[in-house]
């Protein structure tokens, strides 16, 4: 028996790893420690692969320098994990890594020095294999962007890829090499620039089974549109990171256009500049959405636009979202004024998590107008809005005339089925305090009434409780609570 486990090993199945007693083995646990036994080594070699396959990439090879019943374990690890490794190091293992190759099934590298592309072409294409499934690539270089090997594009097996920083696989794409990605459903790209708007659209269209796609993009030329038309997708980030730009020598997300046709949708977010997002198709699978509008566009050249035309964008980004239970919302922009109401019900809307400032109260009082199964409402306050009134009172005065609100004070725009109420930030200011009020009062069937205290406003918690307890309610159940 002790000879049969010290052959080579086979490689392991994917399957789920329990470990069982041997009823062979006669001789007790306590004799064993007794006796000073390796009872590690003993153990079966897929047990021990799988141990070894949570270690890092450098530990993973120092294991064969256990005993020779080590010595070949990690090379059918199914994992390999490089981070922050010095990379001609690496490179003295790639010789090793041909009898690794075939047995690595998850790839991740994060890469922070000078990008050697001979070297890196070199390990890409040893770990692209028939049985690769997770391909993860981070290049935080501050050298020049490195072509992606145009073997990671027609990887079958592939189920899960994902790209960060300077990878350029433009040329890739803008090549006639055909792409196959059959298995792929996870796909990842984060601070990246596409070039032309049919970049991503041929790489989606070799992806026919995709499920979850993630762009934090840097830069667009202007004037293009970006087409996501996956019939399989579920889940949809996009980030327009408007910030980063500012540290590279390329154009800034604007201008930009969005075109979505993804009908199996079920979770859609969105952080950034708000340009033109246009969804095809109906979303009656949706579940949840998250948009956090940083502004209506960064470009000055933009600022001309009209207001009806600013607040249009935003209504073509939510009516389509009608379908959706769960909803967390972010509007920084200032042109909120005069918002006007929703032409569509949002019917299956049964939470909300508003984010406010002193420009945005037009914004909730449309959407609670069309929220009637309302159940729960959280409100917090924006950093934006905590700084305004940190401004000279010139400052603040000449703020407010040009984007300050109210509150909304429509008790028909209220949902009769609020049974919670959350509002974290809470500073005592009059349109916070009249909101609080208004809540209390209108809503019937409210429960619960959580009130956060604002760390910088210096008002007691009792104070506060005091305070609030002397409005009317509707809701004679209603626990209020300040913290």
């Amino acid at each position: 028996m002790a000879d049969s486990r010290r052959k080579k090993p086979k490689y392991p199945k994917t399957q789920r790893l329990t470990l069982m007693a041997d009823p062979s083995q006669s001789e007790s646990s306590e004799e064993k420690a007794v006796g000073g036994v390796d009872r590690i080594s003993d153990l079966p070699d897929c047990v021990l692969i799988h141990i070894v396959s949570f270690l890092p990439f450098n530990q993973t090879i120092l294991t064969s320098l256990l005993s020779t019943r080590w010595k070949p374990l990690w090379t059918y690890v199914p994992i390999l994990d490089i981070r922050n490794n010095y990379f001609p190091r690496v490179s003295r293992v790639l010789r090793l890594l041909q009898l690794k190759a075939p047995c690595i099934q998850t790839f991740r590298m994060l890469y922070n020095y000078s990008v050697n592309p001979y070297q890196l072409d070199r390990l890409v294409s040893t770990v692209t294999t028939p049985n690769l499934k997770v391909f993860d690539l981070r290049i935080h270089s501050t050298e020049n962007y490195w072509k992606l090997s145009p073997s990671i594009l027609s990887c079958k097996s592939l189920v899960v890829l994902k790209l960060a920083w300077k990878i350029d696989f433009h040329p890739l794409l803008s090549s006639s090499l055909s792409f196959q990605l059959p298995r792929l459903k996870i796909l990842r790209f984060k601070r990246i620039s596409f070039r032309n708007c049919n970049s991503l659209t041929r790489l989606l269209s070799a992806c026919p089974v995709l499920e979850q796609l993630s762009l934090k993009v840097v830069s667009f030329p202007k004037d293009v549109c970006l087409k996501i038309w996956v019939p399989t997708l579920k889940l949809l980030r996009i980030t327009n990171a408007r910030f980063w730009f500012r540290f590279e020598s390329e154009f800034p997300v604007v201008g930009y256009k969005y075109e979505i046709d993804a009908p199996s949708l079920e979770y859609f977010e969105f952080g950034g500049p708000l340009g033109d997002i246009i969804f095809l198709g109906k979303l009656d699978n949706l579940i949840e959405a998250r948009l956090h509008i940083w502004s209506i566009e960064n470009d000055e050249s933009l600022y001309d636009l009209g207001l009806e035309m600013k607040l249009e964008r935003i209504f073509n980004l939510l009516v389509p979202l009608n379908k959706l239970k769960f909803l967390s919302f972010s509007y920084s922009a200032r042109e909120c004024r005069g918002f006007g109401s929703f032409c569509s019900m949002f019917q299956n809307l049964v939470r909300l998590d508003f984010t406010f400032n002193n420009r945005n109260w037009d914004v909730l009082q449309a959407l609670l107008r069309v929220a009637p199964n309302l159940r729960v409402l959280f409100f917090k306050r924006s950093y934006d809005y905590h700084r305004c009134h940190h401004w000279s009172p010139a400052h603040v005065e000449e703020h407010n005339q040009l984007c300050s609100s109210e509150p909304p004070k429509d008790p028909n725009a209220l949902s009769s089925h609020l049974t919670t109420f959350y509002f974290r930030g809470y500073s005592g200011i009059e349109n916070e305090v009249e909101f609080v009020k208004f809540i209390l009062k209108e809503s019937r069937l409210l429960k619960t009434m959580t009130v956060e205290v604002e760390v910088e406003s210096y008002m007691s918690e009792e104070g506060v409780l005091e305070k609030l307890s002397t409005f009317p309610r509707s809701s004679s159940t209603c626990l209020l609570t300040v913290k």
